[in-house]
């Protein structure tokens, strides 16, 4: 776990602007931030966990600039979940002009390029999960979704989401590893659900395909730990056939296979970087997550993140001191 608590009025007016923009790169990576008020603020509070991160941000006289050069030097690519709570950002993104304002929710790439500009001030409460969790469920997902309150379509779907993620980052930190990572794939399946699908799903087949792979994918969460868990195991805990699992998966560009592989190593990763599994060995680890012989949790580890599950364990042992930390394989957490 990474922690961050940062306020620039805790420090001398002359030291606040630089060292704010030392703790932005060092929470999100690779931007420019830019003065525009003597009167500038800044607050930051961001909690790491695994890949994914939660964090309240509140800034004002400044702007926001995340260049190509920028996100050509990120970890990783990512999404976050953002809800603002006070003042106006305006996004410029692909050419087009977006206002994120108070009350509404977002969904936005940071890893396209994009510069902020406050009207005045700007607070937001976010969650950030890398893209690529994403597109196991939209193959080609936007740079950038709004649900609004006040389309009367929304308001429905903007509550449960408010809700669900007020719940989640309120025990970001106290989740038990299995409910952490069955919270979160929950957190991915609503997105999918009430912000991705609406913006192309019809009514049929597709709908019905879409609910059956949220089902197996919850199942398969679930039996991580399952030395036996095989796509026959899942389609039967599901109540489906091996040839239409399959078939749910691929028409969403996914392998039965890989997606438990994946979520496996990510649960193995959150494990190796958790202070509570420290007293745990790698092998313990490994066969807690499913993984016959740690030997296929080395390969496949070091495939996925290029690093061994003995260096994430290392770094993390490292970094136990209090303090600002910074993660060395896990995809930062963005603004």
């Amino acid at each position: 776990m990474t922690i961050i608590n940062f306020e620039t009025s805790h420090l001398a007016p002359q030291r606040r602007f630089a060292a704010w923009q030392d703790t932005m790169i060092v929470a999100f990576g690779p931007i420019a931030v830019t003065s525009t008020d003597s009167n500038f603020y800044g607050r930051l509070r961001s909690e790491n966990r695994g890949t994914w991160c939660s964090h309240l941000l509140h800034y004002k006289g400044q702007q926001l600039q995340r260049s190509r050069y920028d996100v050509e030097r990120l970890e990783t690519d990512y999404y976050t979940l953002t809800c603002p709570f006070s003042g106006r950002l305006r996004v410029r993104q692909d050419n087009r002009e977006h206002v994120l304002d108070p009350g509404h929710i977002y969904l936005f790439n940071h890893a396209v390029p994009y510069s902020g500009v406050p009207d005045n001030e700007y607070g937001t409460v976010s969650v950030a999960f890398p893209a690529a969790a994403l597109r196991q469920r939209e193959r080609r997902p936007q740079p950038l979704y709004a649900l609004r309150r006040d389309d009367p379509r929304q308001t429905g779907s903007i509550a449960l989401l408010e809700s669900f993620c007020q719940a989640f980052v309120s025990g970001f930190s106290s989740w038990s590893e299995i409910q952490f990572n069955c919270l979160s794939e929950q957190m991915l399946d609503l997105i999918a659900l009430l912000v991705l699908e609406p913006t192309h799903a019809t009514q049929g087949e597709g709908d019905t395909r879409f609910r059956h792979l949220c089902r197996a994918r919850h199942f398969i969460a679930g039996h991580l730990h399952d030395l036996s868990l095989t796509p026959a195991s899942v389609a039967g805990g599901c109540g489906l056939s091996l040839s239409y699992l399959y078939e749910v998966f691929r028409a969403h560009d996914l392998s039965v296979e890989q997606h438990i592989l994946q979520l496996r190593l990510e649960r193995c990763h959150a494990m190796l970087q958790a202070p509570r599994h420290s007293h745990l060995s790698i092998t313990s680890v490994a066969y807690m997550c499913g993984f016959s012989h740690p030997s296929h949790l080395s390969r496949s580890f070091r495939k996925r993140y290029g690093v061994s599950p003995s260096d994430v364990r290392a770094r993390a042992t490292s970094l136990s001191s209090p303090g600002i930390r910074i993660p060395s394989v896990p995809p930062r957490c963005n603004s």
